[in-house]
């Protein structure tokens, strides 16, 4: 699959999860391999009220072991209102209730995180940060998403802002396809593919 382009999936059972989005990030004129992000919606439980059906969305970031709320994500990046993580994700449709009451248990989930410290904070602790002070791992996060996170995008510190609107469009394309509103995207589609040719594979070899 080619770099920085975000790509949907179905996921059929016994998968936990109903739809992925993915993205192979990598910097222009970078020799760092490409950083893998995804972010998932939680399939449906059998036997289970839709009252307490999880069908959250969390992502998978590079460096953190457990999966981070995509609502905590976003608070991280210094988008803090629910108002404003809707207005990243339905930039195209505001007034889309579908999709709104898509996000609803995302944003429920992370309601006690209302900070960007308290975000940051949640984040180190799930990765190689969780003996540090408190200051400290609040750094450890804030540098992480710097530089490891959607790099092709940012990796200096003011693209945090720049960042925050890629995830919304990643999270727009994500629960419109759920929603069958657009199509998962086809895996074999040559678009979509990377072409390395002799000089780069052998600049691959070299390095």
């Amino acid at each position: 699959m080619g770099n920085n382009q975000v790509n949907v999936f179905n996921k059929k059972p016994p998968s936990r999860f109903s739809w992925v989005a993915e993205i192979r990030s990598q910097a222009e004129n970078s020799n760092k391999p490409p950083q893998q992000f995804t972010m998932q919606i939680k399939a449906k439980q059998k036997g289970i009220s839709q009252a307490r059906n999880d069908q959250s969305i969390c992502t998978t970031i590079n460096m953190i072991k457990e999966p981070i709320p995509l609502v905590v994500l976003f608070r991280a990046l210094n988008c803090l209102s629910d108002k404003h993580i809707l207005n990243r994700i339905c930039f195209d449709c505001p007034d889309n209730t579908e999709m709104k009451e898509a996000l609803r248990p995302s944003l429920e989930l992370a309601k006690m995180i209302d900070t960007q410290e308290d975000a940051l904070d949640y984040i180190a602790k799930r990765g190689a940060a969780q003996a540090y002070t408190r200051d400290k791992r609040i750094v450890y996060a804030k540098i992480l998403l710097e530089t490891e996170f959607l790099p092709h995008v940012s990796t200096l510190p003011d693209g945090i802002y720049k960042k925050s609107f890629f995830l919304g469009y990643m999270a727009n394309k994500l629960v419109k396809a759920s929603l069958g509103m657009i199509q998962e995207d086809d895996r074999d589609y040559y678009g979509k593919k990377r072409l390395d040719m002799a000089g780069a594979l052998l600049g691959n070899h070299f390095r």
